[in-house]
């Protein structure tokens, strides 16, 4: 009977300890259970964050696509205007180029005109001098006349 009340005791004794080892492994359990519980949380709430940054994000890369197509349309719109504004000088500078042109062409006709007319007013100047030695020589026969007379 010592045998048996032994075997009952170690019996109990191991029935104590599985129970407070059970109770360990349960406190164990809830404290893993709190901390995943805990950082679940914490995870949402990351998660959740980050679901925000990354709508500002796609709505701040929304603008940026915004701006850059305004900015491409304004660039294309002044390179229209330089081109029209270029062309627009290669016309006036051709214009100018025909405007020279003409302005040499005539400048040049000026000239022809007046040396023609120095030419002539040479020639009437000649014929001016001739007219006036005929006129003196005419004097002097008439002088000349006269003077037998």
């Amino acid at each position: 009977m010592t045998r048996l009340r032994k075997l009952l005791e170690k019996s109990e004794a191991a029935r104590h300890q599985s129970e407070y080892s059970l109770l360990l492994e349960q406190k164990m359990c809830r404290e893993l259970k709190d901390e995943l519980a805990n950082k679940d949380v914490k995870f949402r709430e990351e998660t959740q964050k980050y679901k925000e940054l990354l709508k500002e994000c796609q709505k701040r890369a929304k603008e940026w696509e915004k701006a850059v197509e305004l900015a491409e349309k304004a660039a294309n719109m002044e390179k229209d205007n330089m081109e029209a504004s270029l062309e627009n000088m290669r016309t006036v500078m051709s214009e100018k180029d025909g405007l020279i042109e003409f302005l040499t062409f005539e400048t040049e006709e000026k000239k022809k005109q007046v040396d023609d007319i120095a030419k002539a007013l040479s020639t009437e100047q000649n014929d001016c001098k001739k007219t006036k030695e005929n006129l003196v020589t005419c004097e002097q026969v008439i002088t000349q006349q006269k003077e037998k007379n």
